[in-house]
């Protein structure tokens, strides 16, 4: 995405935020949202560097991530509080609200099998801390309401990406892969993991490499983005995370986790988590293959990054992937 796109809404933000600026940054540093590097001058008065970025849709959603961040930041989860300006946690600009926190740096991100690790160990610290919160203005997660139409829609675009991406020797089988598996979806997939009284609290449902700052030393790196989690099954956060963990990664691996890693990242989350429980456990195959069909199907279609560094072979690795054969719980 053009470095410029994110201008008009950067002068509309900026100015929202008024004398509280000491100095402000045009270009997005995220190429598919605005988000603004800024010096901003804090509630104490004091100058503080700063990322503003788009903040939950209602005030009272703003104050409910606050509130969960904090608890987690109390439990040795490391994360950040917003920063306050005039005692606001928000501004609003564009139509929107808005939200500036912390700039922290931290070591590259290497894919390295410590890195990887850690990431495990933040999401299992996550969810431990999590498991104990609560709070009524935190959105309860949504459960999709799929339509033959809707099916219909993504089997077709599903198919067509098959086909002008694999190779013609498989690129129908594995379209019919996922027409059977989408066909089976709202009667078979959906209702067990919907149904199943899993363990529910509040989750980001994007623990990602570009939500994480590494510290360098191996110590828990620092989770960012709050702003859209729910309360929903953990179960479903962790197989999102190990599904899409590495997407748009710079350097990307071009892959999902490898066996390795994969058991660096299964057997640190586990260390850290709340246990899973026995229904958990027996439904982790089921909920691989929910998340390949509710989250991976738009980055495989109309939110694909064919062209990001490494995204295609990745894609390719998710749109033909055995989720359960590389991604046991047990070995």
């Amino acid at each position: 995405m053009p470095a410029d796109t994110f201008l008009p809404t950067s002068a509309l933000v900026r100015a929202a935020f008024g004398d509280a600026v000491i100095a402000w940054y045009d270009t997005s540093i995220y190429p598919w949202s605005p988000v603004f590097r800024a010096n901003l001058r804090g509630a104490d008065g004091q100058a503080i560097d700063v990322v503003v970025k788009r903040a939950a849709r209602t005030p009272e959603r703003v104050a409910a991530c606050a509130a969960w961040q904090r608890h987690v930041i109390a439990a040795g989860v490391q994360a950040l509080l917003p920063v306050e300006i005039e005692g606001e946690l928000t501004v609003a600009a564009d139509d929107r609200t808005w939200i500036a926190y912390p700039y922290v740096t931290g070591a590259p991100w290497d894919g390295s099998i410590e890195q990887i690790s850690t990431a495990g160990r933040a999401l299992g610290a996550l969810h431990r801390a999590s498991a104990s919160f609560d709070h009524p203005e935190l959105p309860r997660f949504a459960w999709p309401e799929p339509t033959p139409e809707s099916i219909g829609k993504d089997v077709a675009a599903i198919r067509t990406v098959c086909l002008l991406e694999l190779p013609a020797s498989i690129a129908n089988d594995v379209a019919a892969r996922w027409e059977a598996e989408f066909d089976s979806f709202a009667a078979t997939t959906l209702p067990a993991i919907r149904d199943a009284n899993l363990p529910w609290f509040p989750v980001t449902i994007d623990h990602r490499v570009t939500n994480l700052v590494f510290s360098g030393d191996g110590d828990l790196p620092t989770v960012l983005d709050f702003e859209n989690g729910d309360v929903a099954p953990r179960l479903l956060d962790l197989g999102h995370s190990v599904l899409l963990i590495m997407l748009e990664t710079t350097p990307n691996p071009g892959r999902l986790f490898d066996a390795a890693e994969w058991v660096a990242f299964r057997d640190a989350y586990l260390a850290e988590a709340p246990p899973l429980t026995e229904r958990e456990r027996t439904l982790w195959p089921t909920a691989l293959t929910y998340t390949r069909l509710e989250f991976g199907t738009w980055h495989l279609t109309e939110g694909a990054e064919w062209d990001w560094p490494g995204n295609r072979p990745f894609l390719l690795d998710l749109l033909t992937l055995d989720e359960q054969a590389r991604f046991p719980l047990v070995d």
